[in-house]
C-alpha cells in the first residue's frame, strides 16, 4: 500500500485553526453515531497545493535520514515540531511543517547535493536493509519536490505542510 503525499503552502495565522480541525469528532446520539472530520475541507480552503508528488511517500523516511545523517541537513527540526507531532496522532498519518528559516538555512545546500542513485542505495541498504535503486530514485525525486517546495516560501509568515498517509 502507498502513502499519498500532499504539499501545501499555508499561512502561519491559520496553523492554530488546523490544529482544532485536526481532530476527529465523534457525535453520538441516542442510537447512532456521526463522524465529523473537516481536515481536508480546512486544507483545501486556507492553504495552496504546491506540488504533486505521484511516487509513494515512504521515501520521505530514508531521505529525511540520509539528509540528516549524510549531509547534515535536519528538516524535521523546528518551532513547529510540536504542532507536527500533534497533527501526526491526530490524523495518524505523518505531518511536517517546513519554514522560511529553514529555506534561508538549507534550500542553497540541499541545490548543491549531486543526489547519486548508487550513493542512496547503499545508504538505504545500512539504514533500512533496502536494496533498491527505483527507491533510490524516488528519493531524488522526493529531494526536487522538497526544494521545489521550500523556494515557494516568500516570507516568514507563510509555511510547507507536507501530508504523508
Amino acid at each position: 500500500m502507498s502513502a499519498i503525499v500532499d504539499f501545501r503552502k499555508i499561512k502561519i495565522d491559520k496553523l492554530d485553526n488546523l490544529k482544532v480541525y485536526s481532530q476527529i469528532k465523534i457525535i453520538k446520539k441516542l442510537f447512532s453515531k456521526k463522524v465529523e472530520d473537516n481536515y481536508w475541507n480546512f486544507i483545501n480552503q486556507n492553504s495552496e497545493n504546491i506540488y504533486n508528488f505521484s511516487k509513494n511517500g515512504y521515501v520521505f523516511g530514508n531521505l529525511f535520514a540520509y539528509l540528516e545523517e549524510e549531509k547534515g541537513i535536519n528538516l524535521l527540526d523546528n518551532d513547529y515540531k510540536d504542532l507536527s507531532n500533534y497533527l501526526s496522532d491526530q490524523r495518524n498519518s505523518s505531518v511536517f511543517i517546513f519554514t522560511y528559516d529553514q529555506k534561508i538555512k538549507f534550500l542553497n545546500h540541499l541545490k548543491d547535493i549531486n543526489f547519486n542513485v548508487d550513493e542512496l542505495v547503499k545508504f538505504n541498504i545500512d539504514f533500512s536493509e533496502e536494496d533498491d535503486n527505483e527507491l533510490a530514485e524516488n528519493q531524488i525525486e522526493a529531494a526536487n519536490a522538497l526544494k521545489t517546495c521550500l523556494n515557494e516560501l516568500n516570507d516568514d509568515s507563510e509555511v510547507v505542510l507536507l501530508n504523508i498517509g
